[in-house]
């Protein structure tokens, strides 16, 4: 196994500013530049275009944004291809859930045996992340389904409910090192939502997915939705693209290497249609119309 085996992939959406700034990071910070490149599916122009003949503007499947807005302008967006010139920029002809723009690297343009999908907004740390990829596949007898870090190892359940304390949820994260359902952060600042359980992920953000395997057994990247409707009222669970990759993996019969990414890899989390101007309407946040879930 080395590193020609592996090639990089982001995605730019092209929507907020701040989203230009990250990746303009995360190509400086990128440090396996000599052996292989990092590949852009850009889909600034897809997305200037759907915003000039659509209200809405989707996110995911059950997820869009009202009346949002591009502020990266046709020369900020010229800028930021000229100042990574070492970085291969492809022009997306639509604009993708990002699920779907996964599926599209993985089942058209990665040319490796392993794929490496990364938000625009990660940064890399230090150089150290494919060594220890590299000793843990050794390990593993030299081959694997995909690797990446776990989010949630503990089985869902529903957090925030209306009947249990807010302090029930913060011991639990504090007796389980942090692997809660949410986050502090998320724990502190949302109201009870009923739909905010998930279920056990590969976080996305930073994924080594073998090809090979990924095209052999037909996977697809998708958000989980599922409603749960119980004595004490209803409620969802919601899966993200790492969620439904982490099932398909185990059904294949398929291993995973575990990476302790954030020893490795930094990520902003700000998402790249987040702004503070913008609600998002999702099945998650349970402000979708009934006619739209």
């Amino acid at each position: 196994m080395k590193l020609e085996d592996f090639s990089f992939f982001t995605f730019f959406l092209g929507l907020h500013g701040t989203e230009a700034l990250h990746l303009a990071r995360l190509y400086a910070t990128f440090p396996y530049r000599e052996q292989s490149s990092l590949t852009v599916i850009d889909q600034w122009a897809a997305v200037k275009e759907e915003l000039e003949t659509q209200e809405t503007f989707g996110l995911e499947w059950r997820a869009y944004l009202k009346s949002a807005k591009q502020t990266v302008p046709p020369k900020l967006h010229a800028t930021l291809k000229e100042k990574l010139p070492q970085a291969h920029f492809i022009e997306a002809d639509k604009h993708f859930f990002h699920g779907e723009a996964i599926d599209y690297v993985l089942r058209s343009l990665s040319k490796t045996k392993y794929t490496v999908i990364m938000d625009s907004d990660v940064y890399f740390l230090n150089d150290a992340v494919m060594p220890a990829v590299f000793s843990l596949a050794e390990k593993a007898g030299g081959d694997f389904g995909a690797a990446g870090h776990f989010l949630q190892r503990l089985p869902f359940f529903h957090t925030l409910r209306k009947d249990v304390s807010s302090s029930f949820h913060l011991n639990m994260q504090k007796n389980h090192h942090g692997e809660s359902p949410m986050n502090l952060e998320r724990l502190c600042s949302f109201e009870p939502n009923p739909r905010m359980s998930r279920f056990p992920r590969l976080d996305p953000s930073f994924l080594i997915i073998n090809t090979e395997i990924f095209r052999a057994k037909n996977m697809s990247f998708r958000n989980l939705y599922l409603d749960v409707v119980s004595d004490s009222g209803t409620s969802g669970i919601f899966g993200d693209n790492g969620a439904s990759f982490l099932y398909q993996l185990a059904l294949a019969g398929e291993k995973i290497i575990e990476v302790d990414v954030p020893n490795y890899i930094g990520h902003s989390k700000a998402g790249s249609y987040s702004s503070e101007e913008s609600t998002i309407y999702s099945w998650y946040n349970g402000n979708l119309q009934e006619s739209e879930l």
